[in-house]
């Protein structure tokens, strides 16, 4: 069994695009197809697929599809529609580059946190190049005192703060994603 890793994925620009982005994202539900193969298939090289790890995790940077029913989407604006989705172990960075490629007039922010791993980060096109910001969590001593609540506090302060240093580096796409109720 997996760790899950928590995306959040915004698609932004003009509302035809993204509802052309949409419509094909809809018309697939109920197909094998998940989230990630439906806009990059997974390439593989050996003809029964027994190659799948490594064709996925090239492909999408990540071990599984995403079944359609495990995403949540949301419209936010009229430029801008939010969508919540888990990906085992890690964010699907190489699908994301993928998408920014293949779709010029929409842009793709993702934000993703993995808490078992320990770690968060964004990933957003920057001049035509996927960039990306990482955040580990702090480091726990071996026998962290579970019981003492300063601790415990400063340990969850100190994962805010790294989570507000993702939101200084794209902040419009940060509010969206994290604040606006729609």
């Amino acid at each position: 069994m997996p760790n899950w890793c928590e995306n959040l994925l915004l698609v932004q620009g003009k509302r035809q695009a993204i509802d052309v982005w949409n419509q094909r994202l809809r018309s697939n539900k109920g197909s094998p197809l998940g989230l990630l193969s439906v806009f990059v298939p997974a390439k593989y090289k050996q003809p029964d697929e027994s190659d799948w790890y490594e064709a996925h995790c090239s492909s999408w940077g990540t071990k599984w599809d995403v079944p359609f029913e495990t995403v949540y989407e949301e419209v936010i604006d009229n430029n801008c529609d939010r969508y919540f989705f888990e990906t085992a172990w890690s964010p699907p960075l190489a699908w994301l580059e993928s998408m920014a490629k293949d779709w010029p007039e929409l842009d793709f922010v993702m934000f993703f946190e993995e808490p078992n791993m320990q770690f968060m980060g964004v990933g957003h096109l920057e001049n035509g190049e996927l960039n990306v910001i990482e955040r580990d969590y702090p480091d726990l001593p071996e026998n962290f005192d579970w019981e003492n609540e300063d601790l415990v506090n400063a340990w969850y302060e100190d994962i805010a703060r790294r989570r507000e240093e993702l939101k200084d580096a794209i902040p419009l796409a940060y509010e969206r994603a994290m604040y606006d109720e729609g």
